[in-house]
């Protein structure tokens, strides 16, 4: 309700935190949510210029990226159709990984064989494309 505003004042934060709760406890779609607030967070910093460097220089990704992966690993692992399409998409994109198509892939067909039609059309695209 905080992160869409309904019934209540939208607050970021505090969606962060009840979805922190619910996510700490194992629940895949919370780390799903938290995965999608890192990563868009993320996104904006990287549009906004906000990056990080590694010890070569290089611009690797926001300080969100990490944060991000982290929550839809672990959501994926669990099976949780989302989890699994949105780390696919990371690695299909190199969003604050190398890029990895395998691993794309994988991650992207374990989503679509649940019938996630998102990724179903981007493993459809990815494949084509590669």
């Amino acid at each position: 309700m905080y992160l869409k505003g309904w019934g209540v004042t939208q607050d970021t934060d505090k969606a962060e935190g009840w979805f922190k709760k619910a996510a700490n406890q194992g629940n895949a779609k919370a780390e799903a949510y938290l995965g999608n607030i890192y990563l868009t967070t993320a996104i904006m910093n990287a549009i906004l210029g906000h990056q990080y460097s590694n010890v070569y220089g290089e611009i690797i990704a926001t300080k969100d990226y990490p944060k991000a992966l982290y929550w839809f690993k672990k959501s994926a692992e669990q099976g949780y159709e989302k989890g699994e399409f949105h780390l696919g998409m990371m690695y299909g994109n190199g969003l604050g990984v190398p890029q990895d198509y395998s691993k794309a892939v994988y991650w992207l067909k374990k989503a679509a064989e649940q019938g996630y039609a998102q990724a179903k059309a981007n493993l459809e695209r990815l494949e084509s494309e590669h």
